[in-house]
C-alpha cells in the first residue's frame, strides 16, 4: 500500500491496541515471568510490548509508547520490503488490484475465478 497509507494504518491501529489494554496485557504478562529468566520470553521481542510495558508502568506518557511503536513497526515494515525485493526479487504491489492481478497470474486463473 501507499507509504501514507501504511503510516496511517500504523498509527490507528497502535493508539486502538493501547486503547485497548496492551499497556495492562504488558504488564499482566510481565508478572507471570522471573525477572531472572534468561532467554526473556518472546513476548517481549515482539513489537511494541516493551514500549508497552513502560507505558503501564509510567516510565513515560502512553503518546510516547506509541510514538515509539509506529517507529519500530515502520522500521520492521521497510526491512520485509527490503528482504522481499532483495532476496525474493518481489516488487511492492502498489493497489488492491495489482495484487488480485498479480494472485491471478501466479495461480493461473481467470479474474472471475479468484
Amino acid at each position: 500500500m501507499p507509504p501514507a497509507e501504511l503510516e496511517a494504518r500504523l498509527v490507528a491501529r497502535t493508539h486502538a491496541m493501547l486503547q485497548a489494554g496492551w499497556p495492562q496485557e504488558a504488564e499482566w504478562l510481565a508478572q507471570q515471568v522471573d525477572p531472572q529468566q534468561r532467554p526473556q520470553p518472546t513476548a517481549w521481542q515482539a513489537l511494541g510490548y516493551r514500549e508497552a510495558l513502560a507505558a503501564a508502568r509510567g516510565e513515560f506518557p502512553v503518546d510516547e509508547a506509541a510514538e515509539r511503536i509506529v517507529r519500530a513497526t515502520r522500521q520492521y515494515a521497510k526491512r520485509q520490503q527490503t528482504f522481499f525485493r532483495r532476496q525474493l526479487g518481489a516488487e511492492p504491489l502498489l493497489c488492491a488490484e495489482q495484487a488480485r492481478a498479480a494472485l491471478l497470474a501466479a495461480f493461473g486463473r481467470g479474474p472471475g475465478e479468484l
